[in-house]
């Protein structure tokens, strides 16, 4: 009998764990189709950077999982991270992080659907980002979403010619900067302005200065 029990017992285990370690990589969520309708249920956990399909079971955590074209959403909420799927050209130019003298895709454009991910939600704009060959930028206003641009020449002869040592190989152009001036210019103050001038392309620079402009736009209610 005490066998029986012991087997029962090892059975119940193996199989409890079989099934939570079939479920344990899921996390809760929804996504939204052209159509409006909200189907919840449950996510692969990670789905990886630009990706173009994610695993999704809707329903219980029996159901089938099935894999769903990014293109056929319009948003989606995997666990704690919102999605919007944006559609439109994005800049490819990207320079090597190792060898800064090489620059790569130069005045090249790829164009679909993307997952964009929420990096911060404000008053007077939200910032999304996107990763693939490097970190591309979002900015949304007034339902508005547009890419932060950054651009590239090479030097050419006369560029080249002031400097009597280590020429430069490019130039960088900060386009995202003039765009957050254009977006953002009549909700700013000038110290909010001023951090324009200096912003680098990355994550926190731009979350700082949206978020010291929703402060300007409470302090001024």
């Amino acid at each position: 009998m005490k066998a029986i029990i012991y087997c029962f017992f090892c059975f119940t285990l193996t199989a409890s764990f079989f099934c939570y370690s079939q479920n344990m990589d899921l996390i809760p969520g929804y996504y939204i189709n052209h159509h409006g309708d909200t189907i919840a249920g449950n996510f692969s956990k990670n789905p990886g950077e630009g990706f173009s399909t994610f695993k999704f079971r809707a329903g219980s955590q029996n159901g089938a999982t099935e894999n769903i074209l990014i293109d056929t959403c319009r948003e989606l909420l995997c666990g704690s991270d919102y999605y919007k799927i944006w559609y439109g050209s994005r800049s490819m130019v990207y320079a090597d992080n190792f060898n800064l003298s090489t620059i790569f895709y130069i005045d090249s454009f790829k164009v679909g659907y993307i997952p964009i991910r929420l990096a911060y939600k404000g008053i007077c704009a939200n910032l999304y980002v996107y990763r693939d060959m490097r970190d591309h930028y979002f900015i949304e206003r007034n339902d508005t979403i547009q890419e932060l641009l950054i651009a590239y020449r090479f030097a050419d002869y006369w560029d080249r010619r002031p400097f009597l040592k280590d020429p430069p190989t490019y130039f960088f152009t900060p386009i995202y900067r003039d765009q957050l001036n254009t977006i953002l210019g009549d909700v700013m103050g000038k110290k909010q302005k001023a951090l324009i001038t200096d912003c680098a392309y990355d994550l926190f620079d731009l979350k700082r200065i949206v978020r010291k402009t929703d402060a300007y736009l409470k302090k001024k209610k």
